[in-house]
């Protein structure tokens, strides 16, 4: 597993507390009425809440306007808030969301941009600017952890859909930010990989980290202590 964190990074966590979402909706251009209305959510450190509901109820739209995506990337009128100990995570600039937040998309080949494996690991570490030898050290550490050293030195566009997804929750571990949003984690991935998502999500809460998954797994729901359905 990584070091412990670097007194930067320690100053960040410990001032990320619950996170906060109150009466929150949402609503894309042209549709006749919002996707959902009045959402509300607390999530405590240690927490993995879970997201839930039928295919279209708007999962990862919930997961996107926590992040940003929406409606920075994706057009959306957003009302309400989203709070992660005292930072309003909706008027926050995108390029300083990542001290905050991980987020694992449900289309991982969108989120893959480098033409190694260790590249897409290390670069949320290296624009935090910690030393070359702690970067290294992370990166490996969490490479041993879901089994995918032999993936570091391969292009991600060549691994299959499940080792794309470990390589990206590797990239999670290494970064170890205060909140994960994670969308359909348990898809394409093996029984063993599986397991070692659950292994996963149990360090995460020892640690006081928060985790959201938008999942249909009853797996991961038995997992969580906070419930969220949409419909």
């Amino acid at each position: 597993m990584p070091n412990p964190k670097s007194s930067k990074e320690r100053s960040i966590s410990e001032s990320s507390n619950n996170l906060v979402i109150s009466g929150l909706s949402l609503k894309y251009p042209h549709a006749a009425q919002a996707l959902w209305t009045e959402v509300s959510l607390v999530l405590l450190p240690g927490e993995l809440g879970a997201v839930s509901g039928p295919n279209s109820c708007g999962k990862t739209s919930l997961l996107n306007a926590i992040s940003g995506v929406v409606p920075h990337y994706i057009k959306a009128e957003l009302r309400g808030s989203i709070i992660h100990g005292n930072t309003d995570l909706i008027g926050m600039p995108l390029n300083e969301k990542y001290h905050h937040l991980g987020y694992l998309m449900a289309d991982v080949r969108a989120q893959l941009l480098f033409p190694t494996g260790f590249d897409e690991v290390s670069f949320a570490l290296e624009n935090l600017g910690l030393p070359p030898d702690e970067i290294t050290h992370r990166v490996e550490s969490a490479a041993v952890f879901f089994g995918i050293q032999e993936l570091l030195p391969r292009h991600p566009h060549s691994l299959s859909g499940g080792e794309q997804k470990l390589l990206l929750m590797a990239g999670l571990e290494a970064l170890q930010p205060p909140l994960l949003l994670l969308d359909e984690p348990e898809a394409a991935l093996s029984e063993r990989s599986l397991e070692l998502l659950v292994k996963w999500l149990m360090i995460l809460q020892s640690r006081g980290q928060i985790a959201l998954l938008a999942t249909h797994s009853d797996i991961l729901q038995n997992l969580c202590s906070k419930h969220l359905v949409l419909d």
